[in-house]
């Protein structure tokens, strides 16, 4: 238990630093020319340091919230809960599609194995039996908020 608020801690330390900076990376990037900018003008030490520790972040975030990450990890050996989040590059193995995308289904690839709902932040709902069989579209929809489609059946 000491060991993992070990860890916590030191990556909580690693986000405060880098949150400031993320910030700073998102209004940048609003204007390609700043960032291309900063990245021309920027030393290259503090730019690969600053890369890795962002790169640390993400693995130690996905070994923590991403189911099948985690089962991956255990199957490669890995001791998942003595993993910390300085240096955690060296010890976590490559993925490719064969050993890792195709035998865990996508919901549990992603962050708290939900598929969460495009722009909303929200998980969607766990997927039950089959998909409704599409109704064809009515053409003669008078309603300003469905309005009417012309159906040409020459188009393909």
């Amino acid at each position: 238990m000491a060991f993992r608020a070990l860890a916590s801690g030191l990556g909580a330390g690693r986000n405060a630093w880098l949150i400031p900076l993320d910030v700073t990376f998102k209004t940048i990037g609003l204007r390609y020319g700043w960032l291309k900018a900063l990245f021309d003008n920027a030393p290259a030490g503090p730019l690969a340091m600053t890369g890795r520790l962002r790169a640390e972040r993400a693995a130690w975030r996905a070994v923590r919230r991403v189911p099948a990450y985690r089962e991956y990890l255990s199957a490669q050996g890995v001791a998942v809960d003595r993993l910390v989040p300085a240096g955690i590059l060296e010890r976590l193995p490559e993925t490719d599609k064969r050993s890792y995308v195709d035998p865990y289904p996508l919901a549990e690839r992603c962050l708290d194995g939900r598929i969460p709902f495009v722009g909303t932040g929200r998980p969607a709902p766990p997927i039950t039996g089959s998909a409704p069989r599409p109704s064809a579209i009515s053409p003669t929809a008078t309603s300003a908020s469905s309005p009417a489609i012309a159906l040409d059946p020459n188009r393909s």
